[in-house]
């Protein structure tokens, strides 16, 4: 009997005990996170492909390569606190009245937030637009572009433009071309270089557009409803009761 005692207390003590639960539970710590990280890239480098497929032949860098469409879509952007336009802003209506002067366009319709009363990018927009030499006549104020779901949505559905040239950076002129056609327009875009744009903003930029891409994919999917809708009014007739 004591034989038998020695021997089982040798046998456990070269036993190997099994690692505790919460030990466990940290060695599968980083296995998960590779998981995620895996899925994550999955799910954003998929929806980036689907969004640079659906722009495949419709993003335009030159002027005078853009086909004649009734309209330019003009998407908004920063606006400082002075009032002052950002450069990405000015640059997007600089390429826009290029658009109207060379007759590829017959109208504007700039698109933006104006969602206070202190900030109002399509006026800031238009102002530009008026002093570049565009007539007033041929430019209508969208007040409730949010973003650029909601820019393409009441961009047919109050405006009833169809098949709109979309003015935005390259960068950004991907998926615009994408909402716009998961929104139902047959839209195509004139980029303006990034270059334009101070180097230390744009890598951030285009990182950005990269984590966007499965909302943007969301959107188009399931039609998500624009912040504000609105009734129709038709392009250059009303410009929001002529502000």
């Amino acid at each position: 009997m004591p034989n038998d005692d020695v021997k089982r207390d040798e046998d456990m003590a070269g036993a190997t005990l099994p690692a505790s639960r919460p030990r466990r539970v940290l060695r599968l710590v980083p296995r998960l996170a590779l998981i995620g990280a895996i899925a994550l890239a999955a799910v954003v480098g998929g929806s980036r492909w689907v969004i640079v497929s659906s722009a495949q032949e419709r993003v335009y860098w030159r002027t005078s390569a853009v086909p004649h469409r009734r309209a330019a879509l003009v998407l908004g952007a920063k606006v400082e606190l002075s009032g002052a336009p950002s450069v990405s802003l000015r640059e997007r209506v600089r390429a826009a009245v290029e658009l109207y002067r060379a007759g590829r366009v017959d109208h504007l319709l700039m698109s933006g937030d104006h969602s206070r009363p202190d900030y109002d990018e399509p006026s800031t927009m238009r102002r530009l637009a008026i002093e570049a030499g565009v007539p007033a006549a041929d430019i209508t104020r969208d007040f409730a572009g949010f973003d650029t779901w909601d820019s393409c949505v009441r961009a047919k559905a109050v405006f009833g433009v169809t098949d709109p040239v979309l003015v935005t950076q390259g960068f950004h002129a991907d998926r615009a071309v994408f909402l716009c056609r998961q929104a139902g327009l047959d839209p195509v875009a004139l980029a303006t270089p990034d270059e334009a744009i101070p180097g230390s903003v744009v890598p951030k930029l285009r990182a950005r557009e990269w984590l966007a891409a499965p909302k943007a994919v969301f959107e188009g999917w399931t039609d998500d409803e624009p912040t504000y809708r609105g009734r129709f009014e038709g392009l250059g007739e009303t410009d929001e009761a002529g502000r």
